[in-house]
């Protein structure tokens, strides 16, 4: 699967980049959208972050106090992914945090206060579980998702489970 981004080993210039992908959408992306649960490169770019520099948790920290509240939930989706997160980890102004965000799962979007984006993670989800979620979800991506784009970009490719132009429409 194609990098999001080119990381450059310079943390921060690399999180001034990586933001700019993030202010490209209003809505904070998780690992899977749209008709066919493609992985956005906002998402794709936090485990990518996550893999390249895995001693960023103080960092990290400090960025979700960002005045952007989608950087600030970046931020935090990839301090879950570098291991154990408990809620005494986040500064309480933090953990207070009540501007909302658009967070878009598959093709539904709802506002949530960045508190309570916090508070659901640590009262629904495992950080072990994490990396599992995100293995699965790229495997999708390149394996069943990538077959289905390829076989509808080419449908005359001769793969018998590719849809015909009348299943398309």
């Amino acid at each position: 699967m194609k990098t999001a981004y080119d990381f450059t080993g310079d943390r921060v210039a690399d999180w001034d980049a990586i933001c700019k992908i993030w202010r490209e959408r209003s809505a904070v992306m998780s690992g899977a959208v749209g008709a066919i649960w493609e992985m956005p490169p906002q998402h794709k770019v936090c485990i990518e972050f996550a893999e390249t520099y895995p001693d960023s948790k103080d960092f990290l920290i400090t960025h979700l106090a960002d005045p952007d509240a989608r950087i600030a939930a970046y931020a935090f989706k990839i301090l879950i992914r570098l291991g154990k997160l408990s809620p005494a980890d986040l500064p309480p102004r933090v953990a207070q945090r009540k501007d909302t965000i658009q967070v878009l799962v598959h093709s539904r979007a709802r506002e949530r206060e960045l508190c309570d984006f916090f508070s659901e993670y640590f009262e629904v989800q495992d950080c072990e579980d994490i990396a599992t979620t995100d293995e699965r979800e790229i495997s999708w991506q390149d394996n069943e998702l990538a077959r289905y784009l390829e076989a509808t970009r080419n449908p005359k490719s001769g793969d018998l489970d590719s849809p015909s132009s009348e299943d398309r429409n």
